[in-house]
């Protein structure tokens, strides 16, 4: 059968060596679905010296196969770079872990000029072949499976194509949640290894409000309703500011000694910070407004009230403001508790406010772009132009360079 679904996020699995993409979305009826992908093969290139025939490098490679029994296919193409033709061998390759291991050894191959494309994550090469992207329309034929995985999905799907994108403007109903936590100490930063997170505030795009609070300092019940509360109402998107250096890793630390799970992700696995630094929660978008700030050159000082003033979300003057070293006495004061309360939920309000303001720009930028809408944010601008440039370099046959690390050079005036 046809499905037309948005995609919302994009990761891969490996199931006894055999790779799975799997394409998180919601279809046009709003349900929320996990497309499985085992169709699609990872692959590099290995550039040839002049003269070279790629036959010969296929034999070589070929009579030392029990050592690559990963390789699934050898093949000569015609390719460009930097413009000029090149003679190149594209190696397909089952399992995609393998692929740096495999290009390390054969680049020293007697006849191999390079390789190249051999650090294009395999869940990225399958956006770019199949010319699929981010908060963007698809269709695609599927066969609908039994949900063995247990993810938290209205359906699970096994696709029979590849997607294919489709023109539609209108956007899915998608659900929201924003979060700011408190973490109490009363000297010094806070160390999850000992100190509580005694308020965590959230609000959705319904408007809903809610706040899980430690009783006293005990913090697990309400990390136990927090968790519960994220399954049950299984946002979309669960937008905070400066959340991917602060309150993901502090629930991560902090449930972890208290012998707690933090499940908020579809997949029933923990967040987990991606090879390009963002904190991924598979099935779901995880956005870092404050990665976003810096678009907003007119705001020196990037805080989150001075974000929401501008973006007049909420106005400075008429917020709750409390600096991170007052929280203990806050807490600690029956009467002063109920004002902390009051700045823990109007933070979570500002988020969600500077999520109404900048998550339309945040999608285009994603779609633009082609990384994954919690990707686009985290990857500096250098990096997203990068990106847009291996898109553009698939489509007209030109081969990637290898990317090269290069040293910081300060200039007059930085």
């Amino acid at each position: 059968m046809k499905t037309i679904f948005w995609l919302l996020d994009i990761n891969y699995e490996l199931a006894e060596d055999k790779p799975e993409i799997w394409i998180w979305g919601i279809d046009n009826e709003g349900k929320r679905i996990l497309i499985i992908d085992r169709n699609f093969l990872s692959y590099f290139y290995l550039v040839l010296q002049e003269k070279i025939s790629p036959q010969t490098v296929i034999e070589a490679i070929q009579s030392q196969k029990t050592n690559y029994p990963s390789i699934v296919n050898l093949e000569g193409v015609e390719k460009r770079f930097f413009g000029k033709p090149v003679k190149a061998i594209k190696v397909f390759v089952q399992n995609p872990d393998l692929i740096l291991k495999y290009s390390g050894d054969f680049k020293k191959l007697e006849g191999i000029e390079d390789c190249l494309e051999d650090d294009i994550r395999y869940s990225m090469r399958y956006l770019i072949d199949n010319n699929v992207t981010p908060c963007s329309w698809h269709q695609i034929e599927v066969e609908e499976t039994e949900n063995k995985l247990e993810a938290r999905t209205d359906k699970v799907c096994l696709a029979k194509s590849f997607p294919k994108a489709i023109e539609k403007t209108e956007m899915p109903q998608l659900r929201i949640l924003a979060i700011s936590t408190i973490a109490y100490s009363q000297q010094g930063s806070p160390k999850p290894e000992k100190n509580p997170v005694v308020i965590i505030s959230t609000i959705t795009n319904a408007g809903e409000k809610k706040q899980f609070v430690a009783e006293n300092f005990d913090d697990k019940p309400a990390l136990d309703s927090f968790l519960k509360y994220v399954q049950d109402f299984d946002p979309d998107i669960i937008a905070g500011y400066n959340i991917n250096r602060k309150d993901w890793p502090y629930l991560l630390a902090r449930c972890k000694k208290l012998g707690i799970k933090l499940l908020v992700d579809r997949a029933n696995t923990e967040p987990h910070t991606s090879v390009y630094g963002h904190v991924s929660l598979t099935g779901r978008a995880d956005i870092d407004f404050f990665d976003f700030a810096d678009e907003l050159t007119e705001v020196k000082v990037k805080t989150l009230e001075n974000v929401a003033d501008f973006l007049d979300v909420m106005k400075v003057e008429k917020r709750t403001l409390i600096e991170d070293v007052e929280f203990a006495s806050y807490w600690d004061d029956p009467k002063k508790r109920s004002m902390l309360l009051k700045f823990s939920m109007e933070n979570a309000q500002s988020i969600m406010g500077i999520t109404s303001a900048m998550l339309d720009f945040a999608m285009q930028l994603s779609s633009l772009v082609g990384l994954p809408l919690d990707h686009v944010g985290a990857a500096a601008v250098g990096f997203r132009v990068e990106w847009y440039l291996i898109k553009q370099a698939y489509k007209i046959g030109e081969l990637v360079p290898r990317r090269i690390e290069r040293p910081y050079i300060p200039y007059a005036g930085s």
